[in-house]
């Protein structure tokens, strides 16, 4: 038997009434609301990103400081998986900038998307991080010879980041 999901949208919302879902106890302050893409402590809320793991890898020796990456595996809902990828973008760039381990406006960051062939990633070309913007990542998704299937309900997404010396 299908599962069954009841979506109902309006001007202002997306709701899904979907059994799948995480249980309302479950409670994450890494979590990003799809239809305002703010981070939000809403765990009731069934239009959530959730992040289930982070790792965070810094070279050591003289790269230390200057080079990071953060690689979070997101959960998606289904309110997500219905919408285009330029939502997931959005989605994506607030995680970047609330997980930059050098707290700097001046980064410069990539993201790339684990393709589902499980050998490849693709990925948006660096940029200062103000300047990468949510039709990067949907371009990055649509225009791949490989697989990234945003209908999956869990999606791996890597952040380098680079931090560029100050200037005196």
């Amino acid at each position: 038997m299908a599962k069954r999901a009841l979506l109902v949208i309006s001007h202002d919302k997306v709701q899904i009434d979907d059994l799948t879902l995480p249980s309302a106890d479950e409670s994450s302050s890494d979590q990003v609301d799809v239809k305002n893409n703010l981070p939000s402590q809403k765990s009731a809320s069934k239009n959530i990103v959730r992040v289930l793991s982070k790792t965070c890898d810094e070279p050591n020796g003289k790269f230390h400081g200057a080079i990071a990456t953060v690689r979070l595996l997101l959960e998606l809902p289904p309110a997500l998986i219905l919408l285009d990828s330029e939502k997931f973008g959005e989605c994506a760039i607030k995680l970047m900038k609330n997980h930059n381990p050098f707290k700097s406006d001046r980064s410069i960051v990539s993201i790339a998307i684990e393709g589902d062939d499980n050998d490849c990633k693709v990925s948006t070309p660096f940029k200062p991080i103000g300047n990468i913007k949510p039709v990067d990542v949907a371009r990055c998704i649509e225009n791949t010879d490989h697989e990234v299937d945003l209908d999956l309900r869990q999606k791996t997404v890597i952040f380098t980041y680079l931090n560029p010396p100050s200037s005196n």
